[in-house]
């Protein structure tokens, strides 16, 4: 079966053949996540022209079914595209040396995470970033991809210090020299014909090259997902305190914070204290009053004492979500639902060590500082909002969207999490933990098409719309057509076709003729699929 890889130059506008090459498609695969995967080629030609191959990395390229070839439509020069990426790594083996050449490594805009460290303490301070540093020659040809560094306790311009030498080692696509021959065809791209050879690839002593090529969905990950709106509050390592509340001595605790700067507007959905277990036993509620800095309700929740088992966070959700503006005081007043009782009462924790956010207790006539003055209450207010509006936002130009031209996503997944996130991960990897989530039925999947529009939607229901894998190691479509070799699906059912079920099968078995496609590749050597299967 031959394949023709047509590539593009980096802004997609014009093609890039290289000149005197000649390739041939190894493998390729597709995934229920992203759609096309992985693909890997082999290269031939004159040792010049092979070098030429490195202008290719993070080209656009497209492989086609050669006209003539099963299912090709007829009167076009190539058929219609199988799979469809960028390269992301060169191999070139001249003899019994290789050079290798890479993005997998590179990094053009790098930060250093670390600890500040402070002596005579027995407790770490949060982790904290240096700002971003990037190579703006680099991204201009290759878009932005992120690196970040975990350093242990070390102070700001250590870290700022390593952030830019990190920066000048890898702004530019990694190079290696290999002083051994590289085999033919052996991926090491994880889940992609892992150790395998294949005859089909160039080989002996001529000079010959390798091309590994990623889908369009893998650039999601080059990228980190901060979103510094959706969560404040006190819940540092400073010295922390039980103190009564409700016990007529002290009625009524209120704590006050200040929204960031900068910000955009999000909704306040919960609200978390650190409360101890109740002195003696109320028979009332502990309530949180979410108020404006006039005083002003805004929403309220409560629980039952008996709710209060142990030290530790305990949840309020509140009855009508505010929307925070930036910059702006709001207010927690934390009280019982009961009246005042000095035998029965309840203990919430605050910080001694704090300067702002302080805390105030009312007696009874007036709001009244702790001793010390310092005290705030310890805290957290959370924003939550629709899995899908995170998941737009994770893949928005300037997150993991950089080289999508479009979204589509269902309206709504009717599942609320937080929205606040520290920057830690990559929009793909707090991507895909979304989609795994689904709509609380079931996961949702992703595709990339050849236009690089990205689609979200539902895995399909078994049994809706299954493919066929015939004894022959074809597949069909479910109309019961077969599939050209080479055309891949994933994140679709499939079931044995032309085999009998089995004779007896347990109550709880699933059927075991029927299979889900997290991923198919297409082993052009051997001309077979290979399928892996999913839950």
């Amino acid at each position: 079966m031959n394949f023709l890889p047509i590539f593009s130059n980096r802004d997609a506008a014009v093609t890039a053949q290289p000149q005197g090459v000649r390739f041939e498609l190894i493998r390729h695969r597709w995934a229920a996540l992203g759609g096309p995967d992985a693909a890997e080629l082999a290269a031939a030609g004159p040792e010049p022209a092979l070098w030429h191959l490195t202008d290719l990395l993070r080209c656009p390229v497209a492989i086609h079914r050669l006209l003539g070839e099963t299912g090709a439509p007829a009167g076009m020069p190539v058929g219609e595209p199988v799979w469809w990426g960028f390269v992301e790594r060169v191999e070139i083996t001249c003899g019994e040396l290789a050079f290798v050449v890479s993005l997998a490594e590179m990094a053009n805009q790098v930060r250093v995470w670390y600890r500040p460290a402070l002596p005579n303490t027995d407790y770490r301070l949060p982790w904290v970033a240096t700002a971003w540093n990037g190579d703006a020659a680099s991204q201009a040809v290759y878009g932005v991809k992120e690196f970040q560094e975990m350093l242990p306790e070390s102070s700001a311009s250590g870290a700022a210090g390593l952030r830019d030498v990190l920066l000048g080692q890898r702004k530019y696509p990694v190079r290696t020299l290999v002083a051994e021959r590289l085999p033919a065809a052996v991926e090491p791209v994880t889940g992609l014909g892992a150790g395998r050879q294949d005859a089909s690839a160039p080989g002996g002593d001529n000079p010959r090259a390798r091309v590994i090529c990623r889908g369009w969905w893998h650039t999601a990950g080059w990228r980190h997902y901060e979103q510094p709106a959706g969560m404040q509050m006190v819940a540092g390592p400073g010295g922390s305190s039980l103190t009564p509340m409700g016990d007529a001595a002290q009625q009524r605790i209120r704590g006050t914070f200040f929204t960031p700067v900068g910000i955009s507007s999000w909704p306040a959905v919960k609200v978390f204290l650190r409360l101890g277990i109740p002195y003696g036993a109320p028979a009332d509620s502990l309530q949180v009053d979410f108020q404006t800095a006039g005083g002003v309700s805004l929403a309220t929740a409560a629980i039952a004492a008996p709710a209060i088992t142990k030290s530790g966070w305990y949840e309020f959700t509140l009855n009508t979500p505010p929307a925070l503006a930036a910059g702006t005081q709001y207010l927690l007043i934390v009280s019982r639902t009961g009246a005042q009782d000095a035998l029965n009462y309840y203990r919430v924790e605050i910080d001694t060590t704090q300067s702002s956010d302080r805390a105030f207790y009312w007696n009874g006539a007036a709001w009244v500082s702790f001793t010390p003055n310092n005290a705030s209450l310890i805290y957290k207010v959370q924003g939550e909002q629709d899995s899908l509006t995170l998941v737009a936002s994770m893949l928005a130009a300037g997150a993991g969207g950089q080289f999508f031209s479009g979204l589509d996503l269902p309206a709504s997944s009717g599942q609320l999490v937080p929205m606040w996130r520290d920057g830690k991960k990559t929009a793909l990897a707090e991507l895909e933990a979304l989609l795994r989530m689904g709509d609380g039925t079931g996961r949702y999947l992703a595709s990339v098409d050849g236009a690089r529009r990205l689609s979200v939607f539902p895995q399909p229901a078994e049994g809706a719309a299954d493919y066929g894998l015939e004894r022959s190691g074809g597949v069909s479509d479910p109309s019961g057509m077969p599939l050209p070799p080479g055309t891949c699906v994933a994140g679709v059912w499939m079931r044995a076709a032309g085999l009998a079920q089995a004779a007896v099968v347990g109550p709880t078995m699933a059927d075991p003729l029927r299979v889900f496609v997290e991923a198919m590749e297409w082993d052009n050597g051997r001309q077979r699929y290979l399928i892996s299967p999913g839950s």
